[in-house]
């Protein structure tokens, strides 16, 4: 799918302030999280690699309950073919306490995985 004109310089502004963000701000989750999503949704294999890193910082950074991190983390392995780690990954998000629409997305994940 092509991008419009509009939305990759808005691509790039966005990327250019959380990267900023995440800079300023080191032991801040959020900034990596927003980070990593934008990379993860780039086609460009060494961009999931790079999140993989900013969901580690998230994860590092966030405090304990807070799953977003980790999901996103299990969708970084899987786009980068890491099948064993992410499912490792969703095994153990699977026995959290997880809000309603992030346990439908990881079950989703999990089939994706296993099936």
């Amino acid at each position: 799918m092509q991008r419009s004109s509009v939305e990759a310089p808005l691509e790039e502004e966005a990327i250019a302030s959380y990267s900023e963000a995440a800079r300023l701000g080191p032991n801040q989750w959020e900034p990596h999280n927003n980070l990593g999503l934008l990379l993860l949704a780039s086609e460009d294999a060494a961009m999931h690699a790079k999140a993989e890193q900013l969901f580690r910082k998230a994860i590092d950074a966030s405090g304990a309950g807070l799953f977003g991190p980790f999901f996103n983390l299990a969708l970084a392995l899987t786009k980068q073919n890491k099948t064993s780690e992410a499912l490792e990954l969703c095994n153990k998000l699977s026995q959290e306490d997880l809000d309603e629409q992030t346990r439908g997305e990881l079950e989703r994940l999990l089939s994706e995985l296993n099936g």
